[in-house]
């Protein structure tokens, strides 16, 4: 699937697939004049030039496409994927 977000593409066909997880987002719901915070079940890719981002279904069945930095996709891959973060940037210490 591609997708465009500022004027880049996006497609998770030739990006690798690193982990897939649960991520709480927030949500302000006019209706209610509130925040929400739903969590929906995303996945992590990498493209070939070392960007990440994550895909999720949202309201009514949308995917979407959320670029992320690379602190962000690390700590994400340290709970959703250790032997992953293990390959790409080593073991971490033992407690």
């Amino acid at each position: 699937m591609r997708f465009i977000v500022n004027n880049l593409l996006y497609d998770t066909d030739k990006a690798e697939l690193l982990a897939e997880g649960n991520r709480t987002y927030e949500v302000y719901n006019t209706l209610f004049k509130t925040t929400i915070y739903p969590v929906r079940k995303v996945s992590l890719y990498k493209t070939e030039k070392g960007n990440y981002f994550f895909t999720y279904k949202a309201d009514y069945g949308v995917m979407h496409c959320e670029p992320v930095d690379e602190g962000t996709a690390k700590d994400f891959l340290a709970h959703n994927n250790y032997d992953k973060y293990a390959e790409l940037y080593g073991e971490l210490e033992e407690a």
